[in-house]
């Protein structure tokens, strides 16, 4: 199996004020395209975004959307002048981007817009099932989302935030997950661990967490 690069990060909030400054707006913006930067430099092979990129799907203005746009046309751009490729942006829905009235998401105009490529599963609860079905052009258009995507000797799989239903989804992504030993297998999922963060309640390390986590190599949280 050969190597491959990959930045992670998660929760960007891009469009956050915090404590109501203009400078913390600014600052969110700035971390980003340092890491964009710094995935040139690195000559990464794609970065993963484990939701939270836009702080809120309710609140986000054109002013933010256009800023987000501009520094994600940017990057492809210096990607390929400096790299002679793009640098493919994995992403899936965190809490943030979740829609409360409507299934069509900033975060899936920016996937139409060939800005970023967005995963998730399809959780059906009648046959209590998940399948994940391959991310291409196609299958992204009009909003809708791939499951999963195969970048050289690597499959990344998606699923959005399913907030206290979470742990329930961890049998059932170990049945669907492929596991295949000349593949080095992603998992992108928005949570955290419980009794890392004092501040946040975390999902326990429960055993059926613990076989998913045999099935795949990489959890990104």
């Amino acid at each position: 199996m050969s190597s491959i690069k990959f930045i992670h990060l998660a929760d960007v909030h891009l469009g956050k004020k915090q404590y109501n400054l203009a400078q913390r707006y600014y600052d969110y913006f700035k971390a980003f395209n340092t890491i964009l930067n710094k995935a040139i430099e690195q000559e990464v092979d794609f970065i993963l975004i484990s939701g939270d990129l836009i702080d809120s799907d309710e609140r986000i203005s054109p002013t933010v959307l256009n800023k987000i746009i501009t520094s994600i046309k940017s990057f492809q751009l210096q990607s390929n002048k400096r790299l002679g490729r793009e640098i493919p942006i994995i992403c899936i829905e965190g809490n943030h981007e979740n829609p409360f009235y409507t299934d069509y998401t900033w975060l899936k105009v920016l996937a139409d817009l060939d800005l970023l490529i967005l995963l998730s599963g399809r959780y059906d609860s009648k046959k209590e099932r998940i399948t994940f079905e391959e991310y291409t052009s196609t299958t992204a258009s009009g909003g809708k989302l791939g499951g999963k995507f195969t970048i050289r000797n690597c499959t990344v799989y998606g699923m959005s935030y399913f907030g206290s239903a979470t742990s329930e989804l961890f049998p059932l992504l170990t049945k669907a997950i492929s596991k295949n030993d000349n593949q080095f297998t992603i998992l992108i999922m928005h949570f955290g661990i419980s009794q890392y963060d004092d501040r946040k309640a975390g999902i326990d390390l429960s055993p059926s967490l613990t076989e998913l986590l045999r099935i795949v190599n990489y959890l990104a949280l």
